[in-house]
């Protein structure tokens, strides 16, 4: 007896999609990359230290490898599925994440955490209490290493100061 998933719950999608999502990882894995050698290193750094222009080394250097696999995953698989809604989850989660990074500065850590994870949850179809626990428990973490254990100011809602004239 064979199964077959039509379900298009995961996978590659279409062929638009497989592209743009591909190109996404390779594009911002070069971009960060690239980056990573323009960022200058203190005269007092310690020659055992990295430097702070590791982690965007690290980070091109694991999205350019990422996207290579995804690319090569697809290239071998050559299985095209139909297209239907669940091809645009990638393009709501960029547009997602974007928009989180750029909403912590204005309404804080806390709440812009709240909001992207039961979103981005809602997203990939995870029941809604469970993604209220989850995000719970992730800011959780976040404010006790962050904060408590390393001392380290978390982004606060700050929003009516840029109304304060």
């Amino acid at each position: 007896m064979s199964v077959s998933n039509q379900s298009g719950d995961g996978g590659a999608g279409s062929p638009e999609s497989s592209q743009s999502s591909v190109l996404l990882w390779l594009i911002s894995g070069s971009v960060f990359f690239g980056a990573s050698f323009q960022i200058g290193t203190p005269l007092i750094q310690s020659k055992y230290d990295p430097g702070p222009s590791f982690i965007s080394m690290v980070l091109g250097i694991i999205l350019l490898v990422g996207g290579g696999g995804i690319w090569v995953a697809r290239f071998i698989a050559k299985k095209l599925r139909r297209a239907n809604s669940s091809n645009q989850r990638p393009i709501k989660m960029i547009g997602l994440v974007l928009s989180y990074i750029a909403s912590i500065p204005f309404i804080g850590f806390h709440i812009a955490t709240l909001v992207f994870g039961i979103a981005s949850m809602n997203i990939l179809r995870v029941s809604p209490k469970l993604s209220c626990i989850a995000t719970a428990v992730l800011m959780l973490v976040v404010h006790l290493v962050f904060v408590e254990m390393f001392g380290i100011q978390l982004p606060k809602f700050s929003l009516l100061e840029y109304f304060r004239a």
